[in-house]
C-alpha cells in the first residue's frame, strides 16, 4: 500500500510537470529543458564526476577543460531529452515532422524489409533517440521498440502511450526473445539500443572507446542465426531546434545455424563500433552519466 501511494504521488507530479511542458511553445520548452539540465549538473555531483571520468578517458586527446565544457553541455542535452520525451506525440503530425526532422537514408530500412526477414534498427542513447517511435510508422514502416521496464507502473503506462502514439509497438526487454522473433517473422523493424552495460553473465567483452565493456550479444546472435539485416539509425540535435535522423547502409552477416563464440563476439564488436562512431560525431549528446565501462 505504501509503495502504491508513493507511485501514485510520483505520477501526479509527473502529470503536472508533463501538462505544463506540453502547453509551452517549443522554444520555451526546450529552453526549460536546458535549464533543468544545468540544475541537474549542480545537483548530481556523483553522476557529474562519473561522466567527467568517462569523457576524459574516452577522449585522451582533449584537455580536462575541454572535457568539462563537453560535460556541461551534455547535462543540458540530457535536460532536452526529458522535455522531448514528454512532448513525443506532439511531433506526430506530418507538417510538424517535415519542419522538425531532416531524414536521410530511410530507404535503407525499406530495402532491408524487402528481404522479408524483418530488420533490426541499431541505435543508442544519442540525441532525440525516441524520435523513431514517431517517424518510422509515419513513413509506413511497422516498428517495434525494445524498452526497459520502469519502476513506477503509472508513469510507464503514460510513457508507453507516448511511444505508441503513431503505431509503434513496445516490447519489454525481459523475456523478449520470442516476441522479437515473432516481430521479425511479421517483417517488422525492431529498434534496439545496445549501448548500455549488461551483466557479465549476459554479455560478451568488446572494446568501446578503446576500453573493455560488457555488451549484449543477443542482437548479433539473432541476426546471424536468422539472416536478419541490421540498419544503423542515429539522431542528432541541430542548433536550430531541428533534428537529423540518419539511417546507414544495412549490415548483414553470413547466416549460420550454430555460430561460434568468436563469430558472435566479432559481430557484436562491429555493432559496437557503429555506436562509437555515432557518439564521436556528437559526443555532447550521448548518455555519459551511465556507468558503461563497469565490468
Amino acid at each position: 500500500m505504501h509503495k502504491t501511494l508513493r507511485y501514485q504521488s510520483e505520477y501526479l507530479l509527473f502529470l503536472l510537470l508533463s501538462t505544463f511542458i506540453r502547453i509551452l511553445p517549443l522554444p520555451l520548452a526546450l529552453l526549460l529543458g536546458r535549464s533543468l539540465g544545468t540544475l541537474i549538473y549542480f545537483a548530481q555531483p556523483r553522476r557529474r564526476r562519473k561522466a567527467l571520468v568517462n569523457l576524459c578517458l574516452a577522449f585522451p586527446e582533449k584537455s580536462e577543460e575541454e572535457c568539462q565544457g563537453l560535460l556541461r553541455e551534455n547535462f543540458r542535452q540530457l535536460g532536452l531529452t526529458g522535455i522531448e520525451m514528454l512532448r513525443l506525440d506532439l511531433y506526430r503530425h506530418p507538417q510538424t515532422v517535415k519542419n522538425s526532422f531532416e531524414v536521410s537514408g530511410i530507404e535503407e530500412v525499406q530495402q532491408a524489409l524487402a528481404l522479408k526477414k524483418g530488420c533490426f534498427l541499431l541505435t543508442g542513447h544519442i540525441g532525440f533517440w525516441e524520435a523513431g517511435c514517431i517517424l518510422l510508422p509515419l513513413h509506413g514502416i511497422p516498428t517495434d521498440l525494445i524498452y526497459k521496464q520502469m519502476k513506477n507502473p503509472y508513469v510507464e503506462k503514460r510513457i508507453l502511450a507516448l511511444r505508441e502514439a503513431t503505431g509503434t509497438r513496445a516490447i519489454e526487454k525481459k523475456r523478449a526473445a520470442r516476441k522479437i522473433l515473432r516481430s521479425l517473422g511479421d517483417n517488422r523493424a525492431v529498434a534496439v539500443l545496445i549501448d548500455q552495460r549488461v551483466s557479465r553473465r549476459e554479455g560478451v567483452v568488446v572494446n568501446f572507446f578503446n576500453r573493455p565493456v560488457n555488451a549484449t550479444p543477443i542482437i548479433a546472435l539473432m541476426a546471424i542465426k536468422q539472416g536478419t539485416p541490421i540498419v544503423p539509425a542515429f539522431s542528432r540535435r541541430l542548433p536550430d531546434h531541428r533534428y537529423e535522423i540518419a539511417f546507414a547502409p544495412m549490415i548483414t552477416f553470413p547466416q549460420e545455424e550454430n555460430p561460434t563464440a568468436e563469430t558472435v563476439i566479432a559481430a557484436t564488436q562491429l555493432l559496437t563500433d557503429q555506436i562509437e562512431a555515432a557518439v564521436r560525431r556528437s559526443p555532447e549528446q550521448w548518455f555519459w552519466v551511465h556507468d558503461r565501462w563497469r565490468l
